[in-house]
C-alpha cells in the first residue's frame, strides 16, 4: 500500500493540466448554451453541444501527452484512422450489437456493453497493426483516437437524443456530466488496454510479451466500463454512487498501472531536458558577463 501511495503521488492518472484543458472549453460550452436558449438558435445550442462534446476527449490527450509524451509527433494517418475510421466504425458496431438490448441498469444486457464497445474501439488499430500497416506507438495513438473520437460521438449524439427528448435545458445539463467525466471514462478504459498490448517500440503484434497481458486487462477495463454503465440505471442512489465509485477508482488504479512506468521514463527525459537548458542558460549569463 506504501508503495502504490508512493507511485500515485510521483506520477498520478492525471494532473491539474486536465482542468486547464478542460475548463476553457467547457466554459466556451455552458456560454454558448446560454446563449443559444436566450436568443432560441438551434445553430448556436448545436455549437455549444461540439464544443461540450469535445471537452472531455482534448482534456485527456492534452494531459496524456504531458504526463507520457507518448503523443509528441504523432503519426497523422494514425490520428486520422482513428478519429475519422476507428470512432465511426466502433459506434455503428457498437450499435448494431447492442441493438435490442434493455435499457441500462442492473442487467445482463448492460454488463455486455463494456467489453463490445471496448473491442469495437480497437477494431482499427488491430486492422492497421496486424496489416503492419503502422508502428506500435502508431497503433496505440489510433486507439486513443479511436476512443475520443467515440466519446465525442455518443457524447453528441446523447445531447441530441436529450434535446428532442426533454428541451435544451436538460441536454446542456447531461452534457455538461458527461464532460466533466469525460477525462475518466472511454479515453481512459481504451487507452489502458492500449498501452498494456500495443506498448511504446515497433515489434511485431505476436512477438511482443504484452499480448499475452491483453486477456486480463481487456477484461478487467470492460468490467470496470460495464459497472458504470449498471451503475447509471441502478436505483437506490446509494448503491448506484458505490457502484459508479468503484468503477471509478477501479479505473483510475488501472489507468495508473498501465502509463506509470512510460510516466517514469518521460519525466527522467523532461527533468534531463530542463538541466540541459539550465547549463545552456548559465554558460549565456557568463559569457554576457563584463
Amino acid at each position: 500500500m506504501r508503495r502504490l501511495r508512493s507511485s500515485l503521488e510521483q506520477h498520478p492518472p492525471f494532473t491539474p493540466l486536465v482542468l486547464k484543458a478542460w475548463i476553457p472549453l467547457g466554459l466556451t460550452s455552458i456560454v454558448l448554451a446560454v446563449l443559444a436558449i436566450v436568443l432560441d438558435s438551434t445553430p448556436v445550442l448545436l455549437a455549444s453541444f461540439v464544443a461540450g462534446s469535445i471537452a472531455g476527449p482534448v482534456a485527456f490527450l492534452v494531459d496524456f501527452q504531458y504526463r507520457t509524451g507518448l503523443a509528441a509527433l504523432p503519426p497523422r494517418s494514425a490520428l486520422l484512422s482513428g478519429a475519422l475510421v476507428g470512432g465511426p466504425l466502433a459506434v455503428g458496431v457498437s450499435a448494431l450489437l447492442e441493438s435490442g438490448f434493455a435499457p441500462i441498469g442492473m442487467n445482463w444486457s448492460t454488463v455486455l456493453i463494456g467489453p463490445i464497445e471496448e473491442f469495437a474501439k480497437l477494431l482499427v488499430p488491430v486492422a492497421l497493426l496486424g496489416a503492419h500497416r503502422v508502428s506500435q506507438r502508431a497503433a496505440l495513438l489510433c486507439a486513443i483516437c479511436s476512443a475520443a473520437s467515440f466519446q465525442v460521438i455518443e457524447n453528441l449524439l446523447t445531447a441530441v437524443g436529450t434535446l428532442h427528448m426533454q428541451g435544451a435545458g436538460a441536454s446542456t445539463a447531461v452534457l455538461a456530466s458527461r464532460g466533466l467525466i469525460g477525462p475518466f471514462t472511454h479515453c481512459m478504459w481504451t487507452t489502458t488496454i492500449a498501452l498494456a498490448w500495443f506498448g511504446t517500440r515497433d515489434y511485431g503484434m505476436l512477438r511482443d510479451v504484452r499480448v499475452h497481458r491483453l486477456l486480463g486487462w481487456f477484461v478487467l477495463v470492460s468490467l470496470l466500463h460495464s459497472l458504470w454503465d449498471v451503475s447509471t440505471g441502478t436505483h437506490p442512489q446509494l448503491l448506484a454512487l458505490a457502484l459508479a465509485g468503484t468503477a471509478f477508482v477501479g479505473t483510475l488504479l488501472a489507468h495508473h498501472a498501465a502509463t506509470a512506468p512510460t510516466a517514469r521514463r518521460w519525466a527522467r527525459v523532461r527533468d534531463s531536458a530542463a538541466d540541459h537548458e539550465r547549463v545552456l542558460r548559465e554558460l549565456q549569463e557568463r559569457s554576457l558577463r563584463p
